[in-house]
């Protein structure tokens, strides 16, 4: 009962932190140039903070927003050195779905003692 408690306190603040981040991502996909050398760089990781963020939310468990936010990352990062294609979707996915079975089976790994 008290970890559901704690869990509607932080909704409203990790709700605002997603919008704001979604803000700042619109903001640097619109008016920032990309000719600058961080901006890739920042574009992708506000881009995979904001994923973490609603992915986590959507899911209600942090553990896998982070497996969405990682996966969507590394493919970005693939499509940004011209690497993604449709079989490196495929296998990242793959291996990460393979994780979270992996740790959902194994829950006294992943759970406080």
């Amino acid at each position: 009962m008290h970890e559901r408690v704690k869990r509607r306190k932080n909704f409203l603040a990790t709700g605002i932190l997603t919008l704001l981040l979604w803000f700042v991502w619109l903001i640097i996909f619109f008016f920032v140039p990309p000719e600058n050398f961080l901006t890739p760089f920042l574009f992708l990781f506000i881009s995979t903070l904001s994923v973490f963020f609603t992915s986590a939310l959507i899911f209600g468990n942090t553990r896998r927003g982070l497996f969405v936010a990682g996966g969507t990352g590394i493919i970005m990062v693939l499509n940004y050195f011209e690497l993604g294609n449709f079989l490196n979707l495929i296998l990242v996915a793959g291996v990460l779905l393979v994780v979270e079975y992996y740790f959902s089976k194994n829950s006294s790994l992943t759970s406080p003692k």
